[in-house]
């Protein structure tokens, strides 16, 4: 199985954990995916911009409303360069 690697912020996830099977990737991805919005960085995956979300989202693996949508307390901004 051929997966692209999973970004996270500016850094790629590279922990110390081999990935055993299909199943153990997917579950890996559920949990950094859902990751933000559980931190109240993001109210939806694709929402964190630094995510490869969207790139599993256009491989069809994620339905693009995946872990639905989270109201936040207030309002999140990033400081992004152009």
């Amino acid at each position: 199985m051929t997966v692209p690697i999973v970004t996270i912020g500016v850094t790629t996830y590279n922990a110390e954990h081999t990935i055993r099977n299909a199943r153990d990737f997917r579950m890996h991805l559920d949990y950094i995916y859902a990751n933000p919005v559980k931190h109240g960085l993001a109210a939806r995956p694709g929402d964190w911009p630094w995510s490869s979300f969207r790139r599993y989202v256009e491989m069809g693996w994620y339905e693009a409303d995946w872990c639905g949508r989270v109201e936040l307390p207030g309002t999140v901004e990033y400081a992004l360069d152009d």
